[in-house]
């Protein structure tokens, strides 16, 4: 399945996880507040920002220890890559989300900037 029955791979899943929920709601704001006709403002702009500010070195470091395929340190899919990608592909990739673009595009930059998360997220969209 998506999941492992090795306590150190459990680990490793689970802290991805727990890490990105931790404040992903509040990423969410900039995204969600115009489907429901509330404006955003610059508070929502600057914590869908830090979100990503502290996501895209955490998931780059845990690509480069291990240097194996999938963010979880294995050779296949887990709830773990899952996660990745609805947080990144649905907030910076579907032409739908109400985000503004130049908040997205300047994540979509830093993303770039990275030497494993970038590719890592090419090959999980494709």
């Amino acid at each position: 399945g998506f999941y492992s029955t090795e306590p150190k791979t459990m680990w490793e899943i689970d802290s991805i996880v727990d890490f990105m929920e931790e404040h992903y709601e509040e990423a969410l704001a900039l995204c969600f507040k115009p489907i429901f006709g509330v404006t955003t403002d610059e508070t929502d702009r600057q914590k869908f920002e830090h979100y990503f500010e502290r996501m895209i070195p955490f998931l780059n470091d845990r690509l480069v220890s291990h240097g194996k395929k999938y963010i979880a340190g294995t050779n296949s899919l887990t709830i773990a890559d899952l996660k990745v990608y609805q947080t990144f592909i649905a907030l910076l990739e579907i032409e739908t989300n109400p985000a503004p673009e130049d908040v997205k595009e300047s994540v979509r930059m830093k993303i770039s900037q990275t030497s494993k998360l970038r590719n890592y997220l090419r090959e999980l969209s494709a």
